[in-house]
């Protein structure tokens, strides 16, 4: 095929392609290079041009907006500059046609390629009007909208794209709250400025910060006023009249007097008197609106109501006016506002009732359907930390809008939900169980971010449940196997999992991990793995194995360290208590000198085999080989000597000698009685007694 027949495949794969069917396009990258070092090679600009548009609605359309870039920064750097300056016909014709409003984050990357350029800026802003229009909230850029918005101050002409950043503003106030005050200033430097424009301004303004609107409440009042005609910027002077004093009898009767009451204004005036210091009046103000006939149960009204006192968190107006506007039946279907109502009452501060929360959930559900991530956040947060564990695991069931069928939720859309679900199972002192069926659950229904494992798996064995770990740890490789979209479980993992699947006694973890490590060819066996797999072995007695793995460290170029030393006192102390001494005699054979981890399972061996006057004889030998007595060895110590006249020799010694050491630890150590050790099912046939489960555990 030529280049022209090549570009009309390429074109006809782009405008076909979905989703469902791009596996059997995966030739397109290759062709687009292909046609572009052609058009190159030919002068041919136009076609250049034509194929960066249809490459970069392929990839849009794939949702690959990293890529996207990425070729988009490459047509850039490779092209001559004369090619790259006529680019930006090609970008606002992909923002223009965009099936689907683009990312706010895409989209602002397109504006830093042409930061200049005044119509992609506009373009840029109708497109994210339509995204927040269109697009759950859950997926929303917060900083890439306040980007975009916060743009809008550099225009030399305000009126460029003035209504649609003014939407924009309305769509996610939440979002642009910190830079909102600034761009409603610049728009009033507007030369000509409409007077819908005016009010919606207006209506902006009066929900800015309290404090920083009465120290300019002159300057906007002016400002207003001087963009209208002569009737409107009269009922905008009471608007800011009731702001500015309240509803004064002086103020009442001008708007009655007035007569130029339209809906716009009846909600600028409720407006300023709820969000000034004089919002007690606004019942006042309703009433006056019954008395002017006008009708004050419209959604705007409820609206501009909801909004205020949600931003106050003050739940129990919150609560009153939309128990009202149900009364006066306000249709609230699709309104975000009640999300915003939701979340406030969820996360109301002192004692909360649960079942009333939840009943808000069942009357919101009828206007929205679904609760958005951050009210529904709100909802889980509240029940967990209600211990209504139940209700949370049930909310994952019913609460969450459906998926197609395999697919899950990602934490870019419910990135606070993560945080809190996170927080509760790696920090909660709840039982395992509790913990594991909310893991069980969000599992279900999420995708399980790689950097989760590790923390999760250390819940599980610190909960002393290493049978839940271990699990963990096998969903980790089965999706590394079937997916390949998380890395395999690494060293850190097997290291840890070794030590508690011994130090726990968990017999058939300890062999099929093994077993899983030996197969595994994205390990290394590094000294700190084998010294956790020859631990996990000589916690479950099986010394056989232990000698294996010793020999293996013996064998590789680093050799032996302090910890394999450690764990091979702990093996001797099982034996004999000769064993133990032969082996400390003989370290220098490894090249090692004995550091205070050593020493003190030197110490713990002599008190294990009854020796404790050896044992406090060790401890004074340290400082005369410059090795500092920690407070693990005197806790060592003291807690292995069973002899209490033994102890008080220890305790005076350590109070002499290391006074500071003492002071650390004397209140954990003094009086507090050695917890008496069950034996675990897994170690039973094997009657491990309770000073070797001590051992072990130690």
């Amino acid at each position: 095929m030529d280049t022209s027949q090549c570009f009309d495949l390429f074109k006809n794969v782009s405008r076909s392609i979905t989703v469902d069917n791009y596996r059997s396009a995966r030739f397109m990258p290759r062709l687009y290079l292909q046609i572009t070092k052609s058009a190159l090679a030919h002068d041919d600009t136009s076609l250049l041009l034509s194929t960066l548009g249809e490459f970069i609605h392929y990839l849009n359309v794939l949702g690959f907006e990293n890529q996207l870039v990425k070729v988009l920064d490459q047509f850039y750097g490779e092209f001559p500059k004369e090619v790259t300056d006529s680019a930006i016909i090609v970008i606002r014709q992909f923002v223009q046609d965009a099936e689907t409003p683009l990312h706010p984050s895409l989209t602002l990357k397109l504006l830093d390629m042409h930061s200049s350029d005044v119509l992609l800026y506009q373009l840029c802003l109708k497109n994210t009007v339509s995204f927040l229009e269109n697009v759950n909230a859950d997926d929303r850029d917060a900083v890439a909208i306040r980007e975009i918005v916060s743009r809008y101050t550099n225009m030399t002409d305000p009126m460029i794209g003035l209504e649609d950043v003014l939407k924009i503003c309305e769509l996610a106030s939440d979002m642009v709250s910190s830079i909102e005050y600034g761009v409603l200033k610049h728009m009033l430097t507007a030369d000509k400025i409409t007077t819908s424009s005016v009010i919606s301004i207006a209506a902006r303004v009066l929900e800015q910060p309290l404090a920083q609107l009465e120290v300019d409440s002159q300057i906007w009042r002016g400002q207003l006023i001087s963009k209208l005609d002569t009737q409107s910027s009269k009922m905008m002077s009471y608007v800011w009249d009731v702001f500015d004093n309240g509803l004064t009898s002086d103020i009442e009767n001008k708007l009655i007097e007035s007569n130029l009451f339209t809906e716009e204004y009846l909600q600028l005036v409720l407006s300023a008197l709820v969000n000034s210091r004089h919002s007690a009046q606004y019942t006042q103000l309703l009433t006056l609106f019954d008395d002017l006939d006008l009708d004050h149960s419209s959604f705007e009204t409820y609206t501009t109501l909801m909004r205020k006192f949600a931003r106050d968190r003050n739940t129990t107006e919150l609560k009153r006016v939309f128990q009202d506007s149900m009364s006066n039946g306000v249709d609230w279907s699709g309104q975000t506002i009640l999300n915003k109502f939701f979340t406030v009452l969820a996360e109301e501060e002192g004692d909360i009732d649960p079942q009333e929360v939840f009943s808000y959930v069942r009357k919101i559900k009828l206007h929205l359907g679904y609760l958005d991530p951050e009210a529904y956040n709100a909802l889980v947060t509240m029940a967990l930390k209600n211990r209504l564990v139940d209700d949370a695991i049930e909310s994952l069931k019913r609460e969450l809008p459906p998926l197609a069928e395999g697919s899950k939720y990602k934490q870019m859309n419910y990135p606070q939900l993560y945080d809190t679900v996170f927080e509760f199972i790696t920090e909660t002192p709840a039982d395992a169980e509790c913990l594991w069926s909310v893991y069980e659950e969000f599992i279900n229904h999420f995708e399980i971010p790689f950097e989760w494992y590790f923390p999760i798996i250390k819940s599980m064995t610190s909960k002393e449940r290493p049978d839940l770990a271990f699990n963990i740890f096998q969903t980790m490789k089965r999706i590394h196997r079937t997916t390949g979209s998380i890395p395999p479980p690494p060293t850190e993992i097997y290291t840890h999992l070794f030590k508690q699947f011994g130090r726990q006694t968990y017999v058939e973890g300890v062999e099929t991990l093994d077993a899983i490590f030996k197969v595994d060819l994205t390990i290394n066996s590094s000294i700190p793995l084998l010294n956790s797999i020859m631990d996990a072995y000589c916690s479950i007695k099986n010394f056989t194995k232990v000698s294996h793995v010793y020999e293996q460290i013996c064998c590789s170029p680093s050799g032996p360290n302090n910890e394999t030393v450690s764990i091979m006192l702990k093996v001797h102390t099982f034996y004999s208590l000769d064993n133990v001494k032969n082996y400390w005699n003989n370290m220098d054979e490894l090249g090692l000198l004995p550091d205070q981890d050593n020493f003190k399972r030197y110490i713990v061996a002599h008190c294990y085999h009854g020796q404790p006057e050896m044992a406090l004889q060790i401890a004074k030998q340290m400082d005369e080989l410059d090795v500092d007595v920690s407070p693990e060895v005197v806790k060592s110590l003291y807690q292995w000597t069973k002899d209490e006249s033994m102890k008080q020799l220890v305790e005076q010694w350590a109070e002499t000698e290391h006074k500071s050491v003492w002071e650390k630890v004397k209140d954990e150590i003094i009086n507090v009685p050695v917890r008496v050790l069950e034996t675990p099912s897994s170690m039973e046939e094997l009657g491990p007694t309770q000073e070797e489960l001590r051992l072990i555990k130690s």
